[in-house]
């Protein structure tokens, strides 16, 4: 599957930088897992011709942080890339 950058690009996606972000959010590493693996599953299933958009992927993992803990949603949401 792909990832559409902002500028339109194209990349593989990488699994390793969402948990990445989770875990610099101040997600633990176990929970961060579960995350990435719930978030690599909704792209899957949302993608469009085998690519999702980055700023879905970052809508839903706003959505999945603001339910497991909203103080860490706010971090993640800051320090966007």
């Amino acid at each position: 599957m792909q990832v559409r950058k902002r500028d339109g690009s194209l990349e593989e996606f990488d699994r390793n930088k969402i948990k990445g972000g989770l875990v610099a959010a101040g997600v633990e590493e176990a929970e961060a897992e579960e995350i990435t693996v719930e978030l690599g599953s909704w792209a899957t299933s949302t993608a469009l011709e085998n690519a999702v958009e980055t700023q879905a992927i970052w809508e839903k993992a706003c959505e999945v942080l603001d339910g497991y803990n909203p103080d860490i949603a706010t971090v993640y949401k800051t320090h966007r890339d």
